[in-house]
């Protein structure tokens, strides 16, 4: 969220607007989540709409070098070293 927001800044919103949009968009992630049975990759692809917004987001955010993943998997690696130290 707090990333988003920031992002969000720097393409112009307001401080205000680039914490709700940020806030939000991961509060209606979660209830989704939460609500509905469906594999998450369902879900991603119940609300991105083709040539979209989201799909062109998504398109960086999924970047199999680049994107969210491989960077969470190196998070969650950190972390996971530490908690063994």
């Amino acid at each position: 969220v707090e990333a988003l927001t920031i992002a969000a800044q720097e393409q112009g919103l307001g401080l205000d607007m680039s914490m709700l949009l940020a806030r939000q968009t991961a509060i209606g992630a979660g209830c989704m989540l939460n609500y509905l049975p469906h594999p998450v990759s369902t879900l991603r692809q119940q609300v991105t709409s083709p040539q979209g917004t989201t799909a062109a987001a998504l398109e960086k955010l999924m970047d199999p070098a680049q994107g969210l993943i491989p960077l969470m998997q190196q998070t969650v690696k950190t972390a996971y070293q530490r908690a063994i130290e």
